[in-house]
């Protein structure tokens, strides 16, 4: 999301053990005069906090809230955060009715009454993702399927701070589906899939042969259905016979017309810095 520039020179001898730890019951104390209590939260992390200044009616929230559809899951890949308890912790936020809500990103949110709204329109959204993903899957929905189905209620869909921005409904439901139940769908023909040089075999085969495959590759980009001359520049890239270098060409120019399509910041990076890195030549064949 922006240049990896960070100086660390100036980061200390390394780890500093803590010196007082917050009990799960919260803790209040006075720093400088100004009265301060601490909150567990669990939400993008387990030992998340939010900062509350009752005299103030300030309230820290941390990055269990900013104003963008909160990132449940992290495509760079992340350990399952409970998608629940970053409901609730939200929710929790909001009963002490803050006048100032300050985020952990983007700009605070002023009055009571917006402050109040925005967290529990941001609780209740959340849990809505949550609860039809589960309603998906006992009705033996695959998470494929059910990340095209879900969407957020009409009330809460135009919200500025629900804008799918950072965080992605789609990536939320596949983490939730995998996260309370693991990669298995339930469908006996996901259970033990073909390899994918044998899948692109019979890929082909159906399309006529490895030039007709490529040719339809091709013609897709040409179209600009960007995500199935994806999906075929994979297959192309597993055959012998296949044209390797025009399947990496087309991979990259979907990638990048895929990337100026995307709104989300994180996958539009992802797309963008893929494309370079294989025109680079930086990525193996494996991950080409």
């Amino acid at each position: 999301m922006a240049p990896a520039n960070t100086n660390d020179s100036d980061g200390g001898k390394g780890y500093v053990p803590p010196t007082f730890r917050i009990p799960h019951s919260g803790y209040k104390t006075t720093i400088a005069g100004i009265d301060v209590e601490f909150h567990l939260g669990p939400g993008e992390t387990d030992d998340a906090m939010f900062i509350w200044l009752p005299n103030e009616k300030v309230l820290f929230a941390g990055d269990n809230f900013y104003s963008a559809f909160p990132n449940l899951y992290a495509i760079r890949g992340t350990a399952y955060r409970n998608v629940l308890d970053w409901s609730e912790s939200v929710a929790k936020m909001a009963e002490f009715e803050p006048h100032f809500l300050v985020p952990g990103h983007t700009m605070p949110i002023l009055g009571k009454e917006s402050a109040s709204a925005s967290l529990n329109d941001y609780s209740e959204a959340i849990r809505s993702v949550y609860d039809q993903t589960v309603e998906g899957m006992n009705a033996g929905k695959g998470p494929d399927l059910i990340a095209h189905e879900v969407k957020l209620p009409e009330e809460l869909k135009d919200k500025p701070f629900l804008v799918e921005f950072y965080g992605t409904v789609p990536n939320a439901v596949r983490a939730i589906y995998a996260g309370l139940i693991g990669w298995f769908d339930g469908n006996p023909t996901t259970l033990n899939p073909l390899e994918p040089k044998i899948q692109a075999l019979k890929m082909a085969e159906l399309a006529g042969g490895t030039e007709a495959l490529a040719q339809r590759m091709k013609s897709a980009l040409a179209k600009k259905d960007y995500q199935w001359a994806l999906e075929l520049s994979d297959h192309l890239k597993w055959l012998d016979d296949g044209d390797k270098q025009l399947a990496r060409r087309v991979k990259i120019d979907a990638l990048r017309g895929l990337g100026a399509r995307e709104y989300n910041a994180p996958n539009r990076n992802y797309y963008f810095s893929y494309a370079n890195e294989l025109e680079s030549g930086e990525l193996s064949d494996v991950w080409f």
